[in-house]
């Protein structure tokens, strides 16, 4: 399933997984389509599914631009806590919060909200 497209994923295995991570991937969706993929993640997840996602902090940009000039193009976004909560907010539950690597990346784990 690993690089499989979502969306043919979900169709198949609704409330099917415990976990999903998005390891270093919401940076590289346009921001407009991201709302989205939380909705099909959603869905994929069991009841109390955990979601797990790691993502460079806002601040990391102009470092990461300065070093690896080839992830200009591939990073759509940069995002602070605030931000990325917003977009889960209600279909998830935040249950932990890390930054890590010198303040530069950071952790969101999240549990699925039945009650939505």
């Amino acid at each position: 399933m690993l690089g499989d497209n979502i969306t043919e994923i979900n169709k198949l295995y609704s409330n099917y997984f415990d976990y999903i991570t998005m390891l270093a991937v919401v940076e590289h969706i346009e921001k407009d389509s991201l709302k989205n993929y939380f909705d099909l993640i959603y869905g994929l997840l069991k009841p109390k599914g955990r979601l797990i996602i790691t993502t460079p902090c806002k601040i990391s940009k102009p470092i990461i631009n300065f070093l690896y000039k080839s992830l200009i193009v591939r990073h759509k976004n940069y995002f602070n806590f605030e931000e990325l909560d917003k977009l889960l907010k209600g279909k998830f539950i935040l249950k932990e919060y890390h930054v890590f690597a010198f303040g530069f990346n950071q952790l969101f784990y999240y549990i699925k909200n039945n009650i939505y």
